[in-house]
């Protein structure tokens, strides 16, 4: 697209030139921010409204409030209510957040609301100067704000951004007729993206769907599909091939025990043995992507919990159904709250791991679960569950043909997820050119 005849400097350093007729000015020029100080509770004798917070805006593609959405209702005093109303055309901000890369986010207020106030979760913008309705998604909602605010919020564990950090935010506003000709190109394309994109999260959805279904077949059924069948007399499974057998885990098991169990802030290091815990446990694999580390004398200490090749690691506590196979890279490193199975030589660990991750395994590892609050399992009850084993050389050959098959569908939504990332970043690239003028929209 064309850019426009003449430009200025922005005196933004990562913005660079703007059109000539085109404005920049701190957010706190043009209106005010203010907070509320409303929590989520609901007290007797206090009239109830309906409360926009911080997830509402959080996630919210569309950068509107409207009154399709669901809100959460509170009470307040009645000066509260009188005091804290939203009106159409605010903007309500997101002050803090668990990353920078997510606070300062906005979404306006897009119909009258009545009866409806904003938490202390979030401030609340009013305009006094005039700036296009639609125009008012795109004002912060864009790479160049964005970044300013990603780069003065505050914080350890949780980032914050002051009243100051947001009046002092640089915006840039075209002449009005500008604003509301970019605000309703940005509004046609990015929802044309945003469609594409779901569409192509929907495949995915339905790509891992036969990837866990390939998967819960194979391990239950076997893949010779003229094979005859019989009952297994196994909840949950039914009839499976006449040559396979069915038995309790402890049966093919040389070991199963437990992973340390108990306090680490004494026993982590900065470096040494690796010490694998649930966090590490994910999509059928070990994924040390979070470093803790036990000295070596205290892991030969607790020596129960080193982990051999091919033993079979079952996530405990939290994220319960989680399985993988120890391999040759995690070999001598310790364990945490994890169960622990070392398998017969009978049993290939691949088809063990993809039958534990199966439909059939996390549902009987579920049913096993103890504890409402916090599910746990125990070993002593994963022992009792009963599988079905084929002979190894049919669990080597159902662990080629899930391996082989479920690579194809990795690769195809490998690629997917990059065209949704390449989507996502021609979208951002889209609004960063239209709210900086580097592309004229005037005969779009």
């Amino acid at each position: 697209m064309k850019p426009y005849p003449k430009y200025k400097d922005s005196l933004i350093n990562w913005v660079g030139k703007i059109p000539e007729d085109w404005d920049v000015t701190r957010l706190g020029n043009i209106g005010k921010f203010s907070s509320s100080g409303i929590d989520k509770k609901t007290l007797p004798n206090q009239p109830l409204v309906k409360m926009i917070n911080y997830m509402n805006i959080y996630g919210n593609k569309d950068k509107v409030l409207d009154d399709k959405r669901e809100y959460m209702v509170v009470s307040v005093s009645e000066e509260q209510k009188e005091k804290h109303p939203v009106k159409k055309g605010d903007l309500i901000f997101t002050p803090s957040s668990e990353t920078e890369i997510d606070i300062g986010l906005s979404a306006v207020i897009d119909c009258e609301l009545p009866n409806t106030v904003f938490s202390y979760h979030v401030l609340r913008f009013e305009f006094k100067n005039e700036v296009n309705h639609s125009y008012k998604k795109y004002l912060c909602n864009n790479p160049n704000v964005l970044f300013y605010f990603s780069a003065n919020c505050k914080g350890t564990t949780r980032q914050i951004l002051g009243r100051d950090e947001f009046r002092n935010a640089l915006v840039i506003l075209p002449p009005l007729k500008e604003q509301e000709i970019i605000s309703k190109y940005l509004d046609k394309y990015t929802l044309f993206i945003e469609k594409l994109v779901s569409k192509k999260e929907k495949l995915i959805e339905l790509l891992k769907e036969k990837r866990q279904s390939l998967i819960n077949n194979s391990v239950t059924k076997g893949i010779n599909t003229k094979a005859k069948m019989k009952d297994s007399g196994i909840e949950w499974i039914g009839f499976i091939p006449e040559k396979w057998e069915t038995s309790i885990i402890s049966r093919i098991c040389d070991k199963i025990t437990n992973g340390y169990v108990g306090p680490t802030r004494d026993i982590l290091k900065d470096k040494g043995i690796r010490y694998i815990q649930s966090l590490h446990i994910k999509n059928n694999q070990i994924i040390f992507n979070h470093p803790y580390y036990v000295s070596e004398e205290w892991s030969n200490e607790h020596s129960r919990s080193i982990l051999q090749k091919n033993d079979i690691l079952i996530v405990q506590t939290g994220d319960i159904g989680q399985v993988a196979v120890v391999n040759e890279e995690f070999v001598g490193c310790n364990c945490h709250a994890l169960i622990l199975i070392t398998p017969k030589k009978t049993i290939n660990s691949k088809f063990f791991s993809f039958l534990l991750n199966s439909n059939f395994g996390f549902h009987s590892l579920k049913s096993i679960q103890t504890g409402a609050l916090h599910p746990h399992l125990n070993s002593s009850n994963v022992k009792e569950i009963f599988i079905p084993i084929p002979p190894l050389p049919e669990q080597q050959q159902i662990v080629y043909y899930i391996e082989t098959e479920t690579s194809k569908i990795d690769k195809t939504v490998s690629k997917i997820e990059k065209e949704i990332e390449l989507l996502n970043e021609y979208k951002t690239s889209l609004i960063y050119e239209a709210v900086t003028g580097k592309i004229d929209l005037r005969s779009e």
